[in-house]
């Protein structure tokens, strides 16, 4: 072999050593950076850094500062205030007169929930106002954990992904030809969602251009079965697009800021329900072009989800449980707190199917199971070692109003002074904020009458914005100030 031939292979060897290099220099580059910091900042920094990662994932806003605060208060002589408003973050704290205030910011960028992260995170939070954690060492478990985030493989969180509109589909029918192609629809569609956020397109088109692909493949089931296609016939278009959208609708999200709204923070209460308005906006306006392109082909079509009723008892709650099950893979939930999350589900499903019965209203109902499922949620969150909040999103899941909300927007959308009644999309609207209300409210009060006295001193904390209302010089301090 020629020196010449030599050297390629000598330079694919050195790449390992090359590498290793650039890693301890840079490990070498970030310790000279800790040592320019302040404990005191440092603190403000990991704060900053836990309130961002806990914004991200969906948690609420009431429980970053209370999370927080726990940092703070542990680690710097001087009380901080946390301010959060919509997808900003903002930790000051003031030094005295002499002194100019310490200010960090963040801003949030929704991610996709990971439950097991949640509680690596807030499990450091209590071993630092517990056990009283070094600084550094909280510094380095927290950049370990964020490092090293345990994930489910991609093809178990797509399954998980066509078993929520699937679970959804089945508590409405029992056909199997209708789940199986809402979850393969639902696959399609993950995948579809996946490029459009890839090419940056807005959420909004990406929810209108989604809807409008469902109603298309509703519109050519319907076409399909009307030409007498063995195994077509029969289908319900409405039925495949009430499951399909599941995936799209913001029930949830508007689950998240009625919390927000009801834990005080009405500023991001307010901007997470234009966000709902502006999700759920996208998916009428898809399915209502849709139909419109439909119907000047010849096609009529109906994919309203107005005459869809539920299914029997056994029907609410194997679709729940699959449903619930479904979102708790998508967000990471470790196993044994997915099985007791959809058996809570199953109890929250139970209550409100049991309740309608007996002639209560839909709102009632579902107000009084969410209480059940956030007492049980705030109970056995130790015991499943995952986030109480995790717990509870996932067993309320089956019981938030999306398909009304659509209902409602779509009504609306058609709305004509010829072919309808103005008030009864309104009333439709109404009736979806009202039962959200009802279960935000009801879940808080289930997560109090589980944890009596930590909600209470949580939110006498958290109510104490201006520094001259807390303590000067808390106890126990033993880092100075920047």
């Amino acid at each position: 072999m020629t020196k010449k031939q030599r050297s390629p292979q000598k330079i694919i060897d050195w790449l390992p050593r090359i590498r290793r290099v650039i890693a301890q220099q840079s490990l070498t580059h970030t310790k000279f950076e800790e040592t320019t910091l302040t404990p005191n900042l440092r603190a403000l920094r990991l704060s900053a850094d836990v309130a961002e990662v806990l914004l991200t994932m969906g948690v609420s806003s009431n429980s970053v500062v209370s999370t927080t605060l726990h940092i703070t208060e542990t680690y710097c002589s001087r009380p901080a205030h946390i301010d959060i408003i919509s997808n900003l973050v903002m930790i000051s704290q003031l030094r005295g007169v002499n002194h100019e205030p310490l200010t960090l910011i963040r801003t949030v960028t929704p991610k996709d929930s990971n439950n097991n992260t949640i509680q690596e995170v807030q499990r450091l939070v209590v071993d630092i106002r517990q056990n009283g954690l070094p600084l550094l060492d909280a510094e380095t478990r927290f950049a370990a954990i964020m490092k090293h985030q345990i994930t489910y493989p991609w093809w178990l969180r797509m399954i998980g992904t066509g078993l929520v509109p699937a679970g959804s589909a089945l508590m409405f029918t029992s056909d199997w030809r209708t789940v199986l192609l809402t979850f393969i629809i639902s696959l399609g569609l993950e995948r579809l969602l996946h490029v459009l956020s890839k090419n940056a397109v807005p959420t909004f088109f990406q929810q209108a251009i989604a809807a409008s692909v469902v109603t298309i493949i509703a519109a050519g089931i319907a076409v399909l079965s009307e030409r007498g296609v063995p195994g077509m016939q029969g289908l319900s278009p409405s039925l495949i697009v009430a499951g399909s959208i599941t995936l799209l609708l913001a029930g949830m999200a508007i689950f998240n800021a009625i919390k927000n709204a009801i834990d005080e923070y009405y500023v991001t209460a307010l901007a997470h329900v234009l966000k709902v308005f502006m999700l759920t906006s996208g998916i009428a306006i898809g399915v209502v072009i849709s139909l419109y392109a439909s119907r000047k082909l010849g096609y009529q079509v109906s994919v309203s989800t107005q005459g869809i009723t539920f299914g029997d008892l056994h029907a609410q709650i194997v679709g729940g449980m699959v449903l619930s099950a479904g979102y708790a893979i998508t967000t990471h939930t470790p196993l044994r707190a997915i099985i007791g999350a959809s058996l809570i589900s199953m109890g929250g499903v139970t209550i409100s199917f049991m309740l309608r019965a007996s002639d209560m209203s839909p709102i009632a109902a579902s107000g009084v199971a969410a209480i059940f499922i956030g007492y049980m949620a705030a109970t056995l969150a130790r015991a499943l070692r995952t986030p109480s909040t995790g717990i509870a999103a996932i067993g309320i899941i089956p019981l938030v109003p999306g398909f009304t909300l659509y209902n409602g927007l779509v009504e609306l959308m058609n709305y004509s002074s010829t072919n309808g009644n103005i008030l009864s999309s309104v009333g439709t609207l109404f009736t979806a904020l009202s039962i959200a209300f009802t279960l935000a409210a009801g879940a808080s009060f289930g997560s109090m009458l589980g944890q009596p006295f930590k909600h209470k001193i949580t939110l006498q904390r958290n109510s104490r914005h201006l520094p001259e209302n807390q303590p000067s010089a808390p106890i126990d301090r033993t880092y100075t100030e920047a």
